[in-house]
């Protein structure tokens, strides 16, 4: 017997494409400021794993020349550019390709105007940390991309928010389309743990994939244990290392260690992975069949 009984011609939807559904709905213009707006839209755009290498590199360099003069950097001798280029490209690839070019100069524009400045980790002044010393490093582009990263989710997680109370607007067929994502993400996420033992998920999978076991008697409440704080920790200094951290907050949690407050939400991240793949032991075990 098939686990999941699938619709015809069902595609997987990505995040991404609910975002850019949802972008045509009046309601959500209505509830954003103008630079959360800017933000939502951003989001809609072709992402960084959309785009080929040639239209990318094309792309990324008259980016990285606009952010440059955006910041007051001054670009160094062709060739070391090129290596600054390169690095710089690396990094949006191999660890923001969910985002769109549109998303990075947007940071650096939000940046500038102080619209990020609640979001930066402070100085040893207090001050939001986002001068560059005339350095435009992988380091210095993550610390933007990660203040743009937390005001971004603060956007989509408005932009659902208002959802439940506009539903009388939203058509059938929208509903449909974003019931439909869902649903297919618990299930591919599901099958491919049952039949790999790998826990694969995407931005915000995980979210709402606990909701889901939770609402539906399947998981439970989680609390971080030491064992996950040492999980947490060791991640953190992991991303320190490839320097995708600001590196205030990485002295500092090397200082204090495993009990550093930076440490809480990666420890509870661990928790919900851990609680997802419990369930799924327990669904598989029981040979649970997801049927919607």
């Amino acid at each position: 017997m098939n686990d999941v009984i699938l619709k015809k011609n069902t595609s997987i939807a990505k995040a991404v494409e609910v975002r850019r559904k949802l972008e045509l709905l009046p309601e959500i213009e209505s509830v954003l400021s103008v630079a959360e707006k800017k933000i939502f839209e951003a989001s809609t755009k072709t992402l960084i794993c959309e785009m080929d290498d040639i239209t990318l590199v094309d792309y990324s360099k008259k980016l990285f020349r606009y952010v440059a003069t955006e910041i007051g950097y001054t670009i160094p001798d062709a060739t070391k550019w090129a290596f600054i280029q390169t690095r710089l490209l690396d990094v949006l690839k191999t660890y923001h390709s969910q985002m769109s070019l549109t998303d990075i100069r947007l940071a650096f524009e939000l940046m500038s105007v102080c619209e990020l400045d609640n979001y930066f980790p402070k100085d040893n002044n207090g001050n939001p940390d986002k001068k560059h010393y005339n350095r435009f490093t992988a380091e210095y582009l993550t610390r933007v991309i990660n203040a743009y990263k937390a005001r971004h989710s603060e956007v989509i997680a408005k932009v659902y928010k208002c959802m439940p109370e506009q539903k009388k607007t939203v058509s059938e067929r929208e509903k449909a389309y974003y019931s439909g994502y869902m649903n297919d993400r618990i299930k591919i996420i599901y099958l491919t743990y049952k039949y790999t033992g790998r826990l694969v998920t995407e931005y915000a999978d995980e979210t709402f994939l606990y909701n889901w076991l939770r609402n539906n008697g399947l998981a439970e409440m989680v609390t971080s244990t030491e064992e996950d704080r040492n999980k947490a920790y060791y991640r953190f200094l992991a991303k320190a290392a490839k320097n995708m951290v600001n590196k205030y907050e990485a002295a500092h949690v090397r200082k204090v260690g495993k009990e550093a407050s930076s440490l809480d939400y990666l420890a509870f991240d661990e928790a919900r992975k851990t609680e997802i793949k419990r369930a799924f032991d327990r669904m598989i075990k029981n040979e649970y069949q997801i049927i919607f």
